[in-house]
């Protein structure tokens, strides 16, 4: 429902919940921690009540993200394949 009334409605509570990425960037951006949900998000901007989507929007224009992780498989060698 947030998806529909926020680009189309411009409803700027419509907080998108169940998103992978969203609670991670607001919880960084926040607290310098990882691992947030999505409750842990809507406290964090609980202060923004009423204008929780575009602080969620502040804050990911605002660059403050977290670095991408590599991939930690090892590198075999595949030659004798």
């Amino acid at each position: 429902m947030a998806l529909t009334l926020q680009p189309t409605l411009g409803a700027p509570d419509a907080l998108t919940l169940g998103d992978l990425h969203l609670p991670v960037q607001v919880g960084y951006a926040l607290t310098g921690d990882r691992r947030r949900t999505d409750e842990q998000m809507l406290q964090l901007l609980e202060p923004y009540a009423g204008q929780r989507h575009r602080a969620a929007r502040l804050i990911l224009l605002g660059g403050r993200l977290p670095n991408r992780r590599a991939h930690r498989a090892p590198h075999g060698r595949i030659a004798h394949l």
